[in-house]
């Protein structure tokens, strides 16, 4: 039997959704992203779901996109980065739109496109030992998933730019410093404190869905312009010769 990229198991009110490639350290291919806004689709729908809680298998949040999805894919990396953003953005609406709390519960590497995927989410909880990274500006590329909007925003210019133009590695206090992160918790406590955090939330879900509206409105009406820039920029990137040497360095280690 294959193994799934994604799977979810119901634990009392939550859909606790967990990307399942931990040999990948969960990054994100067309597949994954398929799976995961089906997933979303029936988490909307299901009256047994209050929230909905994301999370990694392994010491592994999210590494951010696949780049053997890129490197394989039979055509160029242009059009392989625009079919994979055109999947990621869909998944990131969709997480902003759902009118039920989700929550991420950060368990190792967040990183590229797993650090947009968790700032997508309207609470996370990160385990002490959790790492983050801008990730895409290192290899030549531009953030995507909303990653200026729902990065930027929070840190405001300064800290977004220090991220975009170092990119550093911090940890899940330094997280906690820059309000990425909600609570850090030790790891073996991660579990128990999104389900927490879901049964609260989710029970107040018809004043969370209006009010989550509300605040989308207010802090990021423009997310789906600013999905579509950063999707025609990545493609863009996605020719210079300085993502071309970073992919070719990346898989001769």
């Amino acid at each position: 039997m294959l193994k799934k990229s994604v799977v979810v198991d119901q634990i009392d009110s939550a859909a606790v959704l967990r990307i399942n490639r931990p040999d990948n350290f969960n990054a994100l291919d067309v597949n994954v992203l398929k799976e995961m806004t089906e997933l979303v689709a029936k988490a909307a729908v299901d009256h047994n779901t209050a929230a909905l809680i994301i999370t990694g298998t392994g010491n592994s949040f999210c590494s951010g996109g696949d780049l053997s999805y890129i490197r394989d894919y039979n055509g160029s990396k242009r059009d392989a980065l625009g079919i994979l953003t055109k999947y990621l953005h869909r998944l990131i609406l969709d997480l902003r739109q759902l009118p039920k709390p989700v929550i991420a519960a950060v368990n190792g590497t967040a990183a590229g496109a797993g650090m947009s995927l968790c700032m997508a989410c309207d609470l996370r909880i990160a385990a002490s030992n959790s790492k983050f990274k801008q990730a895409y500006t290192s290899v030549g590329l531009v953030p995507d998933g909303g990653w200026n909007v729902l990065v930027g925003q929070q840190l405001g210019s300064a800290r977004a730019s220090e991220l975009l133009l170092l990119d550093p590695v911090f940890d899940a206090d330094t997280a906690l410093r820059y309000s990425l992160v909600t609570r850090v918790v030790k790891p073996d406590e991660l579990m128990g404190i999104a389900l927490e955090f879901a049964r609260k939330a989710g029970g107040r879900q018809a004043s969370f869905a209006r009010s989550k509206t509300l605040l989308n409105l207010a802090l990021a009406g423009n997310l789906e312009n600013v999905l579509e820039a950063e999707r025609q920029a990545i493609m863009t990137a996605s020719e210079s010769a300085a993502f071309k040497t970073a992919l070719d360095n990346f898989f001769a280690k």
